[in-house]
């Protein structure tokens, strides 16, 4: 993500067309049983595990700055104001968030952009996601609601499901120390 912001942010300096160009984006990488979720705006990341639908991401928005620093609340734009502080592609460094999770069998992963999540609420999300179709029909359940909400913006939909097998799995050390075989 740090490489596309570069280059989405030479693209702006070199065309004036391009001029405050960004984008926002959500991704994952699977290292053993471990995920690795980035993010950067309000591109999302969800989890379904057992039923139950977890968001993994939180939105780079003044509205959460707000909630999370409320000394700054007015001073850079109406408190209700659900813009975007942080992108790829606006400055030259762009501080991608990070976070690492352990992956359980039948996880479901869901990966969006706010032309899904702007228009279909979580719970409807949900109640898609547990239909108990197939991974491609859920997607294309997923952009339907959303276009059926208004689909004013573009809809993207990843979802993947891990399967782990136990046997051949590493084993997740405990209480910090690894355990010798």
């Amino acid at each position: 993500m740090k490489a596309a912001n570069v280059a989405v942010f030479q693209r702006a300096q070199m065309d004036p067309g391009c001029h405050g160009m960004g984008t926002t984006a959500v991704g994952f990488r699977v290292e053993d049983t471990t995920l690795h979720i980035c993010h950067c705006g309000d591109s999302r990341a969800y989890l379904l595990r057992h039923g139950q639908f977890h968001p993994l991401t939180r939105d780079h928005s003044l509205r959460n700055l707000y909630q999370d620093r409320p000394d700054l609340v007015g001073q850079l734009g109406p408190a209700t104001s659900n813009v975007i502080i942080r992108a790829v592609g606006l400055d030259a460094a762009v501080e991608i968030e990070h976070n690492t999770m352990q992956m359980e069998h039948g996880d479901i992963y869901l990966l969006c952009c706010d032309g899904l999540s702007d228009l279909v609420d979580d719970w409807m999300i949900r109640e898609i996601m547990t239909a108990g179709d197939p991974l491609e029909v859920t997607a294309e359940n997923l952009v339907r609601a959303a276009n059926n909400n208004g689909g004013s913006d573009n809809i993207t939909v990843v979802l993947a499901q891990a399967f782990l097998d136990t046997l051949w799995a590493a084993p997740v050390p405990q209480h910090g120390y690894q355990q010798a075989y």
